[in-house]
């Protein structure tokens, strides 16, 4: 186990048992299914890519690297766990085959002031939930060309 790993292990087992005496179960939940999912990840035990379909203006932007990052609701689909840092994504234009974007996650973040994430209120309206914030980096081959599953 590489030291970022171990680290990353150590800092979500302690914010899990944190949540755990605060009564948080779901948090809970989050933190140990993302160390789960970090061990799965280091030995070799890929997850399937995550499938995104996006509004035409969002995949658009994907697609002219004007855009980094996706945010979604979060919840039991969109956390900590099924945004593992490193697992495969695939963008699509809305939720047909023919425009497809291949990447990875390379971060998450949890954020709970929806109201600055640029097109959140235009897509979820006034939500006082959190969001999921995921940040996509798209694969290309050594001339810059993208490469898509």
């Amino acid at each position: 186990m590489n030291e970022s790993t171990a680290q990353f292990l150590d800092d979500h087992m302690k914010a899990a048992m944190h949540a755990y005496k605060v009564g948080n179960a779901a948090d809970t939940m989050a933190r140990l299914k993302a160390c789960l999912a970090k061990v799965q990840m280091e030995n070799g035990d890929w997850m399937p890519p995550l499938f995104i379909p996006l509004k035409r203006e969002y995949f658009e932007a994907f697609e002219t690297d004007k855009k980094k990052e996706e945010f979604r609701p979060y919840g039991r689909k969109w956390n900590e766990f099924t945004c593992a840092i490193g697992r495969p994504v695939v963008l699509s234009f809305g939720y047909g085959k023919s425009r497809r974007l291949s990447g990875q996650i390379v971060s998450f973040r949890k954020e709970w002031k929806t109201d600055i994430l640029p097109g959140w209120f235009d897509v979820y309206g006034p939500c006082t939930d959190a969001a999921a914030c995921i940040g996509i980096r798209l694969w290309k081959d050594v001339a810059g060309a993208r490469i898509d599953l």
